[in-house]
């Protein structure tokens, strides 16, 4: 956790993990025929978010109808198949595991999860709070920062890297925030983002290096040589400037609200959470969850002597209680009591967030 910060929030982009795990993870089902292996791979991924008891969390979610970007630009994933038959209803699965944990989970009409992500990103950090986007999209490394840092899968669901701004630029060579000129000039064939053509990864790496921006770039566009980059970047400014506003996460997405106290996840019913488990047939798979928070009931520390028999008085004292028994009498010299070790168990212990820098 960065210095100073108030609290780990962990920012889920649901369906982007539920995407990777359907298609990382061999088929599986219950019981009853039901296909849970993108909700399996899902829960292993949170069991990992998790384990590091973070004090938040929350999950955004698309909600499958147009957004602005599509209105926009009518090709935006126009290439992307269908939903998969056996995918569908596995993501009304996921929100159940989700609602099992106290996981608040947010989606607005006209946005993508992204966006929702990059708005509770900006205040949580505008607040004090550190951040953990966890993604199987690397669009949103463009949202890292000292304070905000992005899971990643590499292999498979669990197989995950953590990027903070040092690990972005040791990847890509310049800042996370570039992320948006880069793919703008490179293009994107899974969002459809056209690009330059002619640009490639070191290309666009290189220009971005130099200019910083595309606005740059395009505004100094007759300093470069004559040959084909530059004869190509005019005849394709506008669809460069069209694939910056594509690829931009939204940070101010209307009606998106951080509550902190609803996403206070470590409070969550554990009972509730036990019959979805074993209602999709994850038994083992709840143990790898650490166990709620518990309130101890502390005893009182002030007392009422039992009444006192007839003919009898109350002995405190050690020596005198062996005289009035007997030599036979023996007295531990252990200091402990039965109290005394019953109430090591009262404290509660509480784990640090993950330890990685931002």
């Amino acid at each position: 956790m960065a210095k100073g910060r108030r609290g780990r929030v962990i920012l889920i982009d649901a369906h982007s993990l539920i995407y990777r795990a359907f298609f990382a993870l061999p088929p599986m089902s219950t019981a009853d025929g039901r296909v849970t292996n993108a909700v399996y791979g899902f829960t292993s991924m949170l069991a990992i978010v998790l384990a590091s008891r973070p004090e938040y969390a929350i999950a955004a979610f698309d909600l499958g109808k147009p957004t602005f970007r599509s209105q926009e630009y009518e090709e935006y994933k126009a290439g992307r198949r269908a939903m998969p038959d056996d995918l569908r209803p596995q993501i009304e699965m996921v929100r159940d595991v989700l609602g099992a944990f106290s996981i608040p989970i947010q989606g607005v009409e006209g946005f993508e999860a992204d966006d929702v992500i990059g708005t509770l990103a900006r205040i949580a950090d505008e607040r004090g709070h550190s951040v953990t986007i966890v993604s199987g999209d690397l669009d949103c490394l463009q949202l890292v920062t000292e304070s905000v840092e992005a899971l990643v899968p590499r292999r498979g669901i669990t197989d995950t890297f953590l990027y903070g701004p040092d690990q972005v630029r040791q990847r890509y060579g310049f800042e996370p925030v570039q992320l948006i000129d880069f793919k703008a000039l490179r293009g994107d064939t899974s969002d459809n983002i056209p690009g330059v053509p002619g640009v490639g990864d070191k290309t666009a790496a290189k220009l971005v290096q130099d200019y910083v921006t595309v606005e740059a770039l395009l505004q100094r566009v007759d300093e470069l040589p004559e040959g084909r980059l530059k004869t190509s970047l005019k005849a394709n400014e506008d669809k460069v400037r069209l694939g910056k506003r594509m690829v931009t996460i939204v940070r101010d997405v209307p009606g998106v609200e951080l509550e902190l106290e609803k996403a206070r996840w470590t409070r969550y019913d554990y009972d509730r959470a036990r019959r979805v488990f074993d209602n999709l047939e994850f038994r083992q798979l709840l143990s790898r969850f650490p166990p709620p928070d518990q309130v101890p009931v502390q005893p009182s520390l002030t007392f009422e002597p039992a009444p006192q028999p007839a003919g009898l008085r109350i002995v405190s004292d050690p020596a005198e209680a062996a005289s009035a028994i007997g030599p036979s009498a023996h007295f531990s010299p252990r200091t402990s009591s039965a109290r005394d070790r019953a109430t090591r168990g009262w404290k509660t212990s509480r784990a640090i967030s993950s330890g990685s820098s931002s």
